[in-house]
């Protein structure tokens, strides 16, 4: 699979456009969208797989294009309780930026 156009999305534009596009950066200086779009790259992740836990290093965030993610929470048992959904046009992972 080609991580830059992951299985479902065809049409994904090319990144500097998805970027752009996304309304995280709506109003963002051009030159900081530059910087952005310099370091920034496509990430597919399957379904279940975890993207980070809890506790662990925070050095990226993600412009979700496609798809949900459930966000859960640390819990005292085994399970993790659903703290919400993220989907299309949202963002994880920005808090560390801050």
């Amino acid at each position: 699979m080609n991580p830059a156009n992951p299985a479902g999305c065809e049409s994904t534009p090319p990144l500097a456009e998805a970027i752009a596009s996304h309304r995280f950066v709506a109003g963002m200086k051009p030159e900081y969208l530059k910087k952005l779009q310099a370091v920034a790259m496509f990430k597919y992740f399957d379904p279940r797989e975890i993207v980070f836990r809890e506790g662990e290093p925070a050095n990226r965030f993600y412009l979700i294009c496609h798809g949900k993610i459930a966000l859960e929470s640390k819990g005292i048992r085994e399970s993790s309780p659903l703290v919400q959904f993220i989907g299309k046009d949202e963002v994880l992972g920005w808090s560390w930026l801050f």
